[in-house]
Parts: C-alpha cells; sequence; structure tokens
C-alpha cells in the first residue's frame, strides 16, 4: 500500500512537472523578460482603468448664472511650469487652477503652448482680480509674459475667449471649496 501511495505521488509530481516544462517551453512563463511583461500589461492596464477626478469650480457669472469649469490642479513647481504646455485640445468647460501658498505676481508664459488661453487671476476668497484675454502661443524666445496687475493667489488658465463668451469679468466670484479642501 505505501509503494502505490508514493507512485502515486511521484506521478503527481512528474505530471505537474510536466505541465511547468510546456508551459515554459510553449509561454516562456520562467523567463525574466515574461515576467516583466505580464507586470507592464498590468500596469498599463491599471492606468487605461484610472478615471481621472478632477474638481469642479463654479463661478456665478455677470448675468447670474452659474458655471461650472473642471479644473486640474497645479500645486508644485513642476506642475506650475509645465502647466498647459503641448496640449492641441482643451475642453470647453475645462482648464487648469495654479494654486500659490501665498499672493503672489508671478508672470505667466505660452512658451510650448499650442492654443490661446485666457488667464484668470483669483485672490484668496476667489474673487476675480485680473483677465489676460486671448493670450497667444509662442514657439520661439523671447516669449511675451502675462501678469496680473494684482497680486494673485489662484490663476486659472481657459480656451481663449472663453471669459468673454460665458460673461466672466473682473470681480466674479469662483467657489473655490474643492481646491481650498
Amino acid at each position: 500500500m505505501k509503494a502505490n501511495t508514493q507512485l502515486k505521488l511521484l506521478f503527481y509530481i512528474a505530471a505537474i512537472a510536466f505541465f511547468f516544462y510546456y508551459l515554459h517551453g510553449r509561454y516562456g512563463i520562467f523567463d525574466i523578460e515574461f515576467v516583466e511583461n505580464l507586470r507592464n500589461e498590468k500596469v498599463e492596464e491599471d492606468k487605461k482603468s484610472e478615471v481621472a477626478t478632477y474638481p469642479v469650480i463654479i463661478i456665478e457669472n455677470n448675468k447670474g448664472v452659474p458655471v461650472q469649469l473642471t479644473v486640474e490642479v497645479a500645486t508644485t513647481e513642476e506642475e506650475k511650469k509645465t502647466g498647459l504646455m503641448d496640449r492641441s485640445t482643451l475642453g470647453d468647460y475645462s482648464g487648469m487652477i495654479f494654486v500659490y501658498e501665498n499672493n503672489t505676481q508671478s508672470t505667466f508664459w505660452m512658451k510650448n503652448v499650442s492654443l490661446p488661453l485666457d488667464i484668470i487671476f483669483l485672490n484668496s476668497y476667489g474673487r476675480i482680480v485680473d483677465i489676460v484675454q486671448e493670450a497667444q502661443p509662442c514657439e520661439e524666445d523671447p516669449c511675451q509674459v502675462y501678469s496680473s496687475s494684482e497680486q494673485y493667489r489662484y490663476a486659472v488658465e481657459v480656451n481663449g475667449g472663453w471669459s468673454e463668451a460665458n460673461y466672466v469679468e473682473v470681480g466674479n466670484l469662483f467657489d473655490l471649496k474643492e481646491i481650498q479642501d
């Protein structure tokens, strides 16, 4: 009886070994490259399945109508430096908000930006203190710099002409709860 059990065990071990031998020969499952490819495919799959969620800021325009704007948030120096560079399109109600820890008068330029933008400058309460309309793209130095006439805490970049088309002017107030939390 003991020999029969040992033979069964030996048969199972041989079957499992053959199975792995077959998989390795057919798919190379023990190759480092195979494992790396599987890992890379998983990472790419995870990236595709991630749905980016961006905060929505709301402004009540001059007509008393609330306008929603979905924004990417730039808080780090690298994010602020890159901004909307190398973007070929921007959604009609999409933009980027630049968040500063303190009031500033930092300047903006349009180097490697391929579409005209409005730059809306906001104070710490979200009130618009200045707007640069239709800032034009720049491909070579020297590029024009754009700034606010007043210190600001936030700057919002949107498609050129967006402010005028949505009746947004200096003095309007953005609700920045989603940004400030």
